[in-house]
């Protein structure tokens, strides 16, 4: 008898996020074991994967067909839509009413609920892995009282996903939910060592730390010895990856460096301020962004230092992935998921968070570009450093974690 695993993301179709590749690389690493491996999403267009997905894994999108739209069509908001938002967008006094946050909650996920219990009933996996709380919660709730295991697998700085107010929904219900859900959960992941204490506070049963994948190039085909005079960095333009630091910072410096240039890979919501960011600052070709990639190793290995601007990470992969191809990194010491896997002075940088970001930035920016020795010194170090992280080593953590609800290997 084949186990059945059912990994569970909102969206999967088309997007590029670090948790959408760990989805795709644990979905391919199950399967390479043996397993039978599904994928289950919730979005209003169907497509492919961003990443390459082996072709006997199945993702069915949950989403009734009549409730999509055609790929490229964005979703048509109607005046009624556009006054329920603003009557309930964050902070206002309906999801402070626990008993009309609840109401709220039960209309908006009740049809997802109920089309998750009936695939249930009907695929029979032995095991539902949800991933990020745009997920796990309604894998619980779904699961509830049926023959299958519910797992629930957090990718971010805990505080930020259950107790910061911007993120994910604001309705009371929802966050209280949110948490409770870890507490019906038959096991719990995480990224880092370092977040276990919150997750121990909350008594959450059955936790396991397993850190992302990062896959290391062979090292035979590893150049250190580059000079592209050439800056990336890679993300999706959102709040939290804090570019603006990072166009601010190249502004102070990049007349004195004239033969340097920075790449940016990624879109987002912040794609249309940052353009005017980047105009207003006067940065042209100096600075360009470049969009998304399906060859990001390839520009890894194009660059000579990789920058990670973010606020916060949950474990940062990029960064893992830019020290596997052999660059020295540069982000801040305040960042979790940067400052655990960046040794300052050893394998990168980490420049001050406190005082004036963009301007400690640019000053160890100048630092890293003035000496290429360094540079070479730190892209070798990192590459040996993350190599704890590799593909085998957080496959070992899953399967023990499926070891622990009876679900491991046959």
């Amino acid at each position: 008898m084949t186990r059945k695993i059912c990994l569970a993301i909102e969206r999967i179709s088309n997007h590029s996020g670090g948790a959408e590749k760990v989805v795709v690389t644990l979905a391919n690493g199950l399967n390479e074991a043996g397993f039978d491996v599904s994928i289950i999403t919730w979005e209003h267009q169907d497509g492919l994967p961003f990443y390459p997905l082996d072709k006997q894994v199945e993702v069915i999108n949950l989403m009734p067909i009549d409730r999509r739209r055609p790929p490229g069509q964005s979703q048509k908001i109607t005046f009624k839509k556009r006054l329920i938002r603003m009557f309930l967008k964050a902070g206002t006094w309906p999801y402070f009413i626990p008993g009309y946050s609840k109401f709220i909650w039960d209309r908006q996920h009740k049809f997802r609920l109920q089309e998750m219990r009936r695939h249930f009933n009907a695929a029979k996996p032995d095991v539902v892995i949800g991933f990020l709380p745009s997920s796990f919660p309604y894998v619980v709730r779904a699961a509830d009282g049926l023959d299958v295991k519910a797992v629930s697998s957090c990718h971010n700085v805990p505080e930020r996903d259950f107790e910061d107010p911007d993120r994910w929904s604001q309705n009371v219900y929802d966050l209280k939910w949110r948490k409770k859900s870890l507490l019906h959960s038959d096991a719990t992941t995480c990224l880092l060592d370092k977040f276990t204490p919150f997750f121990e506070k909350m008594s959450v049963p059955n936790l396991h730390v397993i850190p992302n994948f990062v896959e290391t190039p062979n090292e035979k085909h590893l150049e250190f010895s580059r000079d592209s005079k050439t800056i990336i960095a890679v993300g999706r333009l959102a709040l939290a990856k804090d570019h603006k630091t990072l166009l601010h910072a190249w502004a102070y410096i990049k007349d004195d460096y004239p033969d340097w240039k920075i790449h940016i890979y990624g879109t987002g919501p912040l794609r249309d301020e940052l353009h005017d960011l980047h105009a207003q600052l006067g940065l042209g070709e100096t600075l360009v962004f470049k969009g998304e990639t399906k060859d990001v190793e390839e520009k890894y290995q194009e660059a000579e230092i990789f920058c990670i601007p973010s606020i916060y990470e949950g474990f940062g992969l990029v960064t893992g992935e830019a020290m596997a191809n052999g660059l020295p990194v540069i982000g801040f010491d305040d960042c979790d998921g940067t400052n655990d896997l960046v040794i300052d002075g050893v394998t990168g940088i980490l420049s001050k968070g406190s005082g004036d970001r963009s301007k400690n930035l640019a000053n160890d920016l100048a630092r890293l570009m003035s000496d290429q020795d360094k540079r070479r010194e730190m892209g070798r170090e990192g590459f040996d450093s993350i190599k704890r992280f590799s593909k085998d080593a957080a496959m070992a953590k899953w399967f023990k974690m499926l070891d622990s609800i009876g679900a491991g290997r046959i």
